[in-house]
Order: structure tokens, then sequence, then C-alpha cells
């Protein structure tokens, strides 16, 4: 299972009735960020989904 990548790879993303596509373009999602523990409350989420869509 897929947990970042196009939103019609990621099989909960596809099955899912309360997040549907509004239109047809490609959409990647994440739906799951494992953070170490001793690492988590930290902040460190946010620098990551930055960094992960971050052109370049």
């Amino acid at each position: 299972m897929y947990n970042i990548g196009p939103r019609t790879v990621i099989p909960p993303l596809v099955r899912s009735r309360l997040i549907r596509p509004i239109d047809d373009l490609l959409v990647w999602g994440i739906v799951c960020i494992v953070v170490r523990p001793g690492h988590r409350w930290q902040g460190v989420t946010a620098p990551l989904l930055e960094g992960a869509v971050a052109p370049g």
C-alpha cells in the first residue's frame, strides 16, 4: 500500500466517500507520515510536508 503518490494509486483515497475528487487534475496525496518516538510533538511534520511539496 502506498502512503504517498497519485490519488489514483492510494486505495484509501480511491475508496473514500468523504474526500472525493472535484476535477480531473492529477492530485497527489500523503496519507501517513511516521515520526520516530522522541521526535513527535516537536514540530517536525510541517517541515516534512513542506519539503515533500517544494519544487526542485
